[in-house]
């Protein structure tokens, strides 16, 4: 399960034609570049997985420029800063959840008059720019990915996104606006987007989740599987 989570990111990544390192299997690799030989397409994040079980993945180490590992080089040598961590969770689910009547909430697919309103809730939540009009814009319609939005009175309050690379479903940018936090729109956007999913076909379903939101996902019925940590290079 820590492989299929893991690649479903990287595919997701892709699909987005981020630049991005990725520590696998015990070395580091990349795609839309040769980092750090290459200084024009460098990648700007570098994840490095932790399994819980198998403790061939090294916190504290990272392979060297030639990517071999008979050469290592310390985080701090390599210029590499660690600016956040997740933990990686699945979902295995057969049968339907139940839907929770929460007061003039709907969920609904993302039509493009609201593309600008999805990425503000996401981007607020994160507190960086997550995503552009432009990216969302041209995968709403791809077979893919599903974009979801969940709505209070109208007024677009909850985001989600979910990702299929053929052997699992990802769940990413899922978000709250401020005011409605800890209400039960998130838990519902989540379990309604699911059910639409599992309707369809049965699958797993894989995410990464802050400190913050594991608790939410560990009550809908997700189990963590390994963390990971992102770092910028510095």
């Amino acid at each position: 399960m820590s492989e299929k989570i893991i690649r479903n990111l990287i595919d997701f990544y892709k699909a987005f034609n981020e630049k991005t390192l990725y520590f696998e299997d015990t070395a580091f690799h990349t795609f839309l570049s040769k980092w750090p030989n290459c200084n024009i397409n460098k990648p700007n994040n570098i994840l490095d997985f932790t399994d819980f079980n198998n403790k061939k993945y090294s916190k504290n180490w990272i392979l060297s420029e030639d990517f071999t590992n008979k050469n290592k080089t310390g985080i701090k040598d390599a210029k590499l800063f660690p600016v956040s961590s997740w933990t990686n969770m699945y979902l295995s689910k057969k049968q339907l959840f139940l839907k929770t009547k929460i007061p003039n909430f709907t969920l609904e697919f993302l039509k493009e008059k609201d593309i600008s309103d999805f990425i503000t809730v996401i981007n607020a939540s994160f507190n960086k720019e997550m995503l552009r009009y432009n990216q969302v814009k041209e995968k709403l319609n791809h077979t893919d990915f599903l974009f979801v939005t969940g709505k209070s009175q109208q007024k677009l309050v909850t985001t989600a996104v979910f990702f299929s690379n053929g052997q699992t479903v990802g769940l990413y940018f899922i978000a709250t606006k401020k005011e409605f936090r800890k209400k039960g729109y998130g838990t519902e956007t989540i379990k309604q987007g699911i059910n639409h999913i599992l309707s369809e076909k049965p699958t797993e379903f894989v995410l990464h989740a802050t400190f913050a939101g594991k608790k939410m996902y560990e009550n809908i019925g997700f189990t963590a599987v390994n963390k990971m940590r992102i770092f910028v290079k510095i």
